[in-house]
This record gives C-alpha cells, sequence and structure tokens, in this order.
C-alpha cells in the first residue's frame, strides 16, 4: 500500500543536534505499507514496544535523545490505542506482538534538467542552411529527507508480519505535534490489512 498526504503547513523536529523526527508539508509526505499476506491479524490484541532507535545525517544512534524517542513512542501509542491495540510494558507478561521503531535523515540531491531548443541560419555551400540544435541546462539542489519505520512482530515466532514508512523532505525546524499525529496516522492507514477473500467455491 502506497499513499501520498500533503498537509498545509511544513513540520519537523530537531533536538540537540539530533536528525529525526518526522517532516511533512506540501513538500508531499509519503507513507507505505506491507504485511504477511498469511498472518491473522485478528488475534492480535497487545504488543510491546521494544526500542525506539533515532539516527543522525551520519547513520549514528542518537540515543540521548530522549525527548524525541518520548514524543515519538507517546504518538505510537495513541495511534495503536485508536486501534484498537494495548500495550504492555512489563517484560514478564506474554504480548501478541513486539513493535519497534526506527527514524532517521538522509542527506540527498535532486538534479533538474531544462531542455533547451535552438534553431539558427548559417552560410554554407548552398548558399544558405539552417539547423536544430538540443541541449540542457542543469541545476541541483541540497535538502535533508526524514524516514521513520515501524515493524511488528508476531509473537512468540517473533515473525515480521507487518511493517508501515513514512518518508518526506524535512523543512522548517520546529514540532507539530498534530502534524506528527497525521503523519503516524498515515503510516497506520492500512492497518489492519483487509483479510484476503476466500475463493468461490465450486458448485
Amino acid at each position: 500500500i502506497t499513499m501520498a498526504i500533503c498537509f498545509a503547513s511544513p513540520w519537523r523536529t530537531l533536538l540537540s543536534g539530533s536528525a529525526l523526527v518526522l517532516l511533512a508539508g506540501c513538500s508531499t509526505l509519503k507513507v507505505s505499507s506491507d504485511y504477511d499476506h498469511n498472518a491473522d491479524f485478528s488475534r492480535f490484541y497487545t504488543y510491546r514496544l521494544d526500542s525506539v532507535s533515532i539516527y543522525d545525517e551520519r547513520a549514528r544512534l542518537d540515543s540521548d535523545n530522549t525527548l524525541a524517542e518520548s514524543r515519538l513512542a507517546n504518538t505510537l501509542t495513541a495511534v495503536l490505542r485508536e486501534k484498537g491495540l494495548r500495550q504492555v510494558k512489563d517484560p514478564k507478561m506474554p504480548v501478541d506482538m513486539r513493535i519497534t521503531l526506527l527514524a532517521d535523515t538522509r542527506q540527498k540531491t535532486q538534479v533538474y534538467a531544462t531542455p533547451n531548443l535552438m534553431a539558427g541560419l548559417g552560410w554554407g555551400r548552398r548558399p544558405w542552411g539552417w539547423g536544430i540544435g538540443y541541449g540542457a541546462d542543469f541545476s541541483s539542489r541540497d535538502y535533508t529527507e526524514g524516514n521513520l519505520r515501524v515493524d511488528m512482530f508476531s509473537q512468540p515466532d517473533n515473525k515480521l508480519v507487518w511493517r508501515g514508512w513514512a518518508r518526506a523532505e524535512l523543512n522548517q525546524p520546529y514540532l507539530d505535534a498534530e502534524r506528527l499525529m497525521e503523519a503516524m496516522r498515515g503510516v497506520f492507514s492500512g492497518y489492519p490489512p483487509a483479510p484476503a477473500l476466500a475463493p468461490p467455491s465450486k458448485p
């Protein structure tokens, strides 16, 4: 499942030099998901959030950024509650799913090509001639891309059954909690997956 969501205003969080958290804006936020088509999602009611990992632009783990971790975890918990899933924090209690959350930022370069079409006259043996030339002007810009990924593992077999992610260009250096919530809801817009239709029975 792949969707593109456009919000009214851009947002981003950047705490203590750390990379993440998400962004949106009318630079379009793209959300996607994939899942195990053989998994029975109707049996999943409880989960444990195992980890929230944030990486900076150099792919270094920012383990000190507990503020961003807390914001992400709280937003994820709220969205999963809307989906009817209950978080279990006691590590000794059994759960139906184990969940991990990963966020990072990456430096990207976008290249633009502007075509040029040229025509002209020239002197030759005939004695006049004409020709058409084609070329392109190239320009580029650097930008920061934010990524968010959520993985769900069934228990006790620890099998990956669902993955959702979001990607967008980071714009302004402030956090809009409302936009973060909308983005997380976008990630889970395809959860739970619709059950596969049984093939028609033969007469």
